[in-house]
């Protein structure tokens, strides 16, 4: 990156793990105390959320702070982080029997993901912060969307399986 956007990198980078380390501390002390539906939700939630409110900010505001840009992606970092956990749980709690095959293919779908956004998107994003934004939000939106289907298509079970 000769046009100096790499030497802020790490005006990104630093928020975004912070806020991944805080979400794994959050995650952790309340697996088990709620319902992991609501993990999701409420994680998603804030994710959702701290995205449109970004958008918000740059359609109001020819200049958005920095250090304001900055807290707030540490709080959708904690967010994404306290809904990952139970989303990776529930994805193996789909597939009981296979549950080694069905860790390796997420971790193949979160590369592929990974990849396309740091390969694709952020080169074409990272030039302008309103431009990140709305690819946060884009990509909320579309965590939020298959989590909402998910939910609708793989409803709970009512009862033990019958095997016949």
């Amino acid at each position: 990156m000769n046009d100096g956007i790499g030497r802020y990198y790490w005006h990104l980078f630093l928020p975004v793990i912070s806020g991944i380390l805080v979400g794994a501390v959050i995650s952790n002390r309340i697996a088990g105390r709620m319902e992991m539906v609501a993990q999701v939700r409420i994680g998603l939630g804030i994710t959702f959320g701290i995205a449109t409110l970004r958008v918000l900010l740059h359609l109001l505001f020819a200049d958005v702070p920095i250090p304001l840009q900055q807290a707030l992606l540490v709080v959708a970092a904690i967010g994404a982080q306290t809904a990952f956990p139970v989303l990776t749980l529930r994805m193996l709690d789909l597939f009981p029997a296979a549950r080694g095959t069905a860790a390796s293919a997420q971790s193949f779908v979160a590369l592929l993901v990974t990849a396309f956004t740091l390969g694709i998107v952020a080169p074409n994003v990272l030039s302008r912060l309103e431009w990140v934004a709305y690819a946060s939000l884009a990509f909320a939106a579309l965590a939020s969307l298959c989590w909402y289907l998910s939910r609708r298509w793989h409803k709970p079970v009512a009862g033990p399986a019958v095997a016949s």
